[in-house]
């Protein structure tokens, strides 16, 4: 859903960074030619994308790149970083209370980590191998429980002390969301917006007939659109503003350059690769 071009072949991509090469006739933003710039939208659904050299974009939707972000940081700015933001400002989880995350080694994980914990929110994460926990302890994860264990709904509890978590976030889908929703409160939220092990997920009945929590959907695309022009570049400059502070750090894995770009797809599909790949045209 999120790349549906008209015709093939067309250009995949949906974040990125580059310099600003020439400006069109009637521009008047205060963009200058060699400024590093994002976009809060690139036109990548119409398969305009980012994995290319150049590329037309109206001016209305570039924000300069503030020196105190590196280049890693400013291609991966757009979908993990807003993604984090509006999933965790949805939740609002209050200072002390518990935020769980599913496919907690992942790079969205971390920064929800990082962007919670500005608020005083503890972060649980859940992995699926055990040989995980020591790195995302040490990565800052308040707490994290393999899924592969027998008690994972006994591992929730005595590591927030009896408590249901105030909301959960799911990437995965399937027995997943199950265990996040068993383990959120009455009242509370889970928010799927990933489906690694499928399209469906499983659910209890008496979570959200009587319990009353919520399962929704997060997807970047209609949420962005939801929001003004002004809202949107608002969301972007926190973005940079936080990235320059250090809270979004570059979870990159291997760089390859544009004309490589079979091997960068066959890198991305790897389970356990690292950080995310990244392009350099």
């Amino acid at each position: 859903p999120g790349f549906t071009p008209a015709s093939l072949p067309a250009i995949p991509g949906l974040e990125g960074t580059g310099v600003v090469d020439k400006i069109g006739k009637g521009c008047t933003s205060s963009l200058t030619v060699g400024q590093r710039v994002v976009s809060y939208e690139w036109p990548s659904q119409s398969g305009n994308g980012t994995w290319r050299q150049y590329i037309c974009v109206p001016e209305e939707t570039l924000i300069a790149v503030p020196d105190s972000v590196t280049e890693e940081q400013a291609a991966m700015a757009l979908i993990n970083p807003v993604t984090v933001i509006g999933m965790v400002d949805i939740l609002a989880a209050p200072a002390g209370e518990w935020l769980l995350t599913s496919a907690a080694g992942s790079a969205l994980s971390r920064m929800v980590k990082d962007y919670a914990k500005l608020s005083g929110a503890k972060v649980m994460g859940t992995v699926r191998r055990k040989e995980q926990i020591a790195e995302l302890l040490a990565d800052g994860f308040d707490a994290v429980i393999c899924t592969a264990d027998s008690d994972v709904a006994d591992q929730i509890k005595a590591a927030t002390g009896g408590k249901s978590v105030y909301g959960a976030l799911d990437s995965i889908g399937g027995a997943s969301t199950k265990i996040l929703t068993n383990a959120t409160r009455n009242g509370g939220t889970v928010i799927v917006y990933g489906a690694m092990e499928g399209i469906s997920f499983a659910g209890d009945v008496v979570d959200v007939l009587f319990r009353g929590v919520t399962i929704r959907g997060y997807w970047l695309v209609p949420h962005l659109r939801s929001l003004s022009v002004a809202d949107r570049r608002a969301t972007m400059e926190k973005v940079l503003k936080l990235c320059g502070e250090g809270l979004f750090p570059a979870y990159a894995g291997t760089v390859y350059d544009l004309k490589n770009v079979e091997k960068a797809v066959v890198e991305q599909a790897k389970a356990a690769r690292g950080g995310k790949v990244l392009l350099r045209g």
